[in-house]
């Protein structure tokens, strides 16, 4: 989807984030079981990695998307996703409040 530049909404951000925090115990036990042939995706990794670390579920979640987004230079997208968190009560940590303020000062391209 985001390599084909296609803008998710709501629904898929919902999708995402509650099926990232409903099965983190799938999610984290599949690490092990992954072929060394198959790369695993950035927002996956990332989000072991958050929950190895001791983030909550639901940060590590959103956390994950937001990265995954402006690794596809889609700043803009990744910035209104943060703007949901906060208007869901899901106040912005580091990474999220800095991740696409980061990645715009990089020079990377802002859709």
């Amino acid at each position: 989807m985001l390599l084909n530049k296609c803008i998710p909404n709501d629904v898929t951000f919902n999708y995402l984030i509650n099926g990232l925090t409903n099965n983190v115990a799938t999610a984290i036990s599949n690490k092990a079981n992954e072929s060394l042939e198959i790369k695993a995706s950035l927002m996956m990794d990332f989000f072991r990695t958050m929950i190895s670390d001791g983030w909550e579920q639901r940060a590590a979640a959103y956390n994950s998307v937001l990265i995954c987004l402006c690794h596809h230079k889609m700043v803009n997208v990744a910035m209104q996703l943060r703007d949901k968190m906060t208007s869901k009560g899901i106040f912005p940590d580091p990474v999220s409040f800095c991740c696409p303020v980061i990645w715009s000062l990089l020079g990377r391209e802002i859709e």
